[in-house]
C-alpha cells in the first residue's frame, strides 16, 4: 500500500452555474456532486486521509456528508484562490505520508483506475497528472481572425487527480507565490516535469448547466423478466442453455428453460416489444420441444433490429435442488456469446427459498432476470 493523502478542492463558488449555491451541493440522482466526488476516496484502500478545502457558507453541509465516515477526514477553510485553500490544507497532511493527490471536487466521474494509476506513477516518477489529448483542430486567433494553425499531438487537456511525492509539491508551494489554475503548473515550475497519466474524457469538471446532463443515463433503457415452470418426471433440466443431470425436468411446450425464458422477457420488456408468450405461443406446434437457445437468438434479432446492444444481464435462479453452482460459468459463456457481450457482463446467481413455497417443495424453479440495453 502506498500511504496517500487526497486534497479535495471543494471552497469554489461555482458562480458559472447560477444556482445561488455551491454547485457541489447541488442534488442528482439521490446524492450531491460532493458526495459523489468524495466516494471513490473513500473506497480506495490506498488513502489514508482526505483533506477537504471548503468555502465557510457550506461548512453545515459538508460536516453533515462527512460525519460518521471510517476514513478520516479533515475539513480545511478555504481561502481567496484554489492555490491559497490548497496551500492551506496542505498543513494537515500526515508526516508519514509517502504520496500528495489533489482533485477537483467537481469532477465526480472520477475512476478508481485513474486514481491508482497516478498513485503508481507518481511513486515511480515524483509527479504526474490525468490528462487527455487534444482532438480538435487548435487555432491561434487574433482579433477574431485564425492566424496560426498548431499541431494538436503535442496538447493536452489536464485533468484531476494529479499526485506527487509529499516533500516535493510542499516545497513547490513554499516558493510558489500568486495564483495557479492547476498544481501541476506549481511543481512544474518550481521542481520539473510532470507524467502524464491516461484520463477519461468521462472524468469532466462540472462547471456549466449542461454538465449536470452527464448525470443523466443517455439511450439507455432496462428491463424485467420472471419465469417460473413446474418441476417433472420424465423432462430434461435445461437452464441456461446446460442440461443439468437432476431426476426431475422442467416443464412445458419449448424445452422449459426458465433461465433464458426470464432473460428474453426482460430483453423484450427494455425494447419496448411483448413477452415471449406473445412471441412463441405455447399453442404453436413450430415451438414445440424448441431449444430456448434458438429462442434467445431469435429475441437478439428483435433486439438488434431496433439499434439496440446489450449492456449487461443479471438473473436470480430460485431453486431448492440441485446444486447449480458449478454449471454457472457455462451459462454465463453461453448466453454471453448469443447476445455478443463478454461473459463478465452476465451475472447469474443461484439461491434457495429454505424450504418454503413451490420451489422450497421442489415443485418449480423460478427466475428473475434484469437487463440493460443501449441504442446507438
Amino acid at each position: 500500500m502506498v500511504k496517500t493523502n487526497v486534497i479535495l478542492a471543494c471552497a469554489g463558488s461555482g458562480k458559472r452555474m447560477g444556482l445561488g449555491i455551491n454547485k457541489l451541493l447541488l442534488r442528482v440522482g439521490g446524492l450531491t456532486v460532493f458526495e459523489r466526488s468524495l466516494a471513490p476516496f473513500l473506497y480506495n484502500e490506498n488513502i489514508s486521509k482526505i483533506i477537504i478545502t471548503y468555502a465557510p457558507s457550506d461548512l453545515p453541509y459538508i460536516k453533515y456528508f462527512t460525519t460518521g465516515k471510517e476514513k478520516e477526514i479533515v475539513l480545511s477553510e478555504g481561502g481567496k484562490t484554489r492555490f491559497e485553500s490548497i496551500k492551506k490544507a496542505m498543513f494537515y497532511i500526515d508526516d508519514d505520508a509517502d504520496i500528495v493527490m489533489v482533485h477537483d471536487g467537481a469532477r465526480p466521474f472520477v475512476s478508481q483506475k485513474i486514481i491508482n494509476n497516478c498513485i503508481k506513477k507518481a511513486k515511480e516518477t515524483g509527479a504526474c497528472a490525468a490528462a487527455i489529448p487534444v482532438t480538435d483542430t487548435v487555432k491561434v486567433v487574433k482579433d477574431g481572425k485564425i492566424i496560426k494553425s498548431e499541431d494538436r499531438s503535442k496538447y493536452y487537456f489536464a485533468q484531476t487527480p494529479q499526485a506527487f511525492k509529499k516533500q516535493a509539491l510542499i516545497e513547490a508551494y513554499n516558493k510558489a507565490d500568486g495564483d495557479f489554475t492547476d498544481d501541476s503548473s506549481v511543481y512544474e515550475k518550481f521542481v520539473g516535469p510532470v507524467d502524464i497519466v491516461e484520463g477519461d474524457s468521462e472524468n469532466i469538471k462540472i462547471t456549466t448547466p449542461v454538465d449536470i446532463c452527464r448525470f443523466i443515463p443517455r439511450n439507455y433503457t432496462v428491463g424485467v423478466g420472471f419465469d417460473t415452470h413446474k418441476l417433472v418426471a420424465g423432462r430434461k433440466l435445461i437452464l441456461g442453455g446446460v442440461e443439468i443431470e437432476h431426476y426431475l425436468g422442467l416443464e412445458g411446450h419449448s424445452d422449459a428453460d426458465v433461465l433464458l425464458h426470464a432473460i428474453m422477457d426482460s430483453l423484450l420488456s427494455a425494447c419496448g416489444e411483448r413477452d415471449i408468450g406473445v412471441q412463441f405461443p405455447d399453442n404453436d406446434p413450430r415451438f414445440k420441444d424448441i431449444s430456448s437457445i434458438e429462442l434467445l437468438k431469435r429475441v437478439y434479432e428483435k433486439v438488434a433490429k431496433k439499434n439496440f446492444i446489450v449492456n449487461n444481464v443479471s438473473a436470480v435462479i430460485l431453486a431448492e435442488r440441485p446444486r447449480l453452482s458449478p454449471h454457472i460459468p457455462k451459462m454465463c459463456k453461453k448466453i454471453a456469446d448469443i447476445l455478443n457481450i463478454n461473459e463478465s457482463a452476465v451475472c447469474i446467481s443461484a439461491t434457495t427459498t429454505e424450504g418454503m413455497g413451490s420451489v422450497g417443495r421442489q415443485k418449480a424453479i423460478s427466475v428473475s432476470a434484469t437487463c440493460s440495453l443501449i441504442i446507438y
